[in-house]
């Protein structure tokens, strides 16, 4: 798949609410994060 028909297939499938269940084959289940909070790095995972 093109990056526009996955971006276009997440948009018209997922995001309209025909069918959420889909997110799965557009969505990582865990991205990890890199954040600084008061100058302390600090990495943590978050979900969809």
């Amino acid at each position: 798949m093109s990056v526009e028909e996955v971006v276009r297939g997440f948009i018209e499938q997922v995001r309209s609410g025909k069918n959420p269940d889909l997110v799965n084959q557009y969505l990582a289940p865990v991205v990890v994060a890199h954040q600084i909070v008061s100058g302390v790095s600090e990495t943590i995972k978050r979900t969809p």
